[in-house]
């Protein structure tokens, strides 16, 4: 059994990885986009909102990476949905 949950958390990073906005990511900049996309992720399933979690965060992403905060929040948003299939 854990070797289908491997295979399928593979799947996903897999996926997610390949979207378009990650590709554009240097592996550390993504490990940082699906730590965010985590914790908006538990936001949706405990509150069922996200929109100030993702604007705080993509705030903050596009401050170290030194990027525009839509583009932030466009690159979280693209991973996201890739990782999770919601969008």
């Amino acid at each position: 059994m854990n070797q289908t949950l491997d295979t399928k958390e593979k799947d996903r990073l897999a996926a997610a990885r390949e979207c378009f906005s990650a590709k554009l990511l240097t592996d550390p900049q993504f490990e940082e986009v699906l730590a965010i996309v985590g914790i908006i992720g538990r936001e949706i399933r405990k509150t069922g909102a996200f929109k100030e979690k993702l604007g705080d965060y993509a705030y903050a992403f596009s401050r170290t990476e030194k990027m525009d905060v839509a583009r932030a929040e466009t690159i979280i948003r693209d991973v996201f949905k890739a990782y999770t299939g919601m969008s």
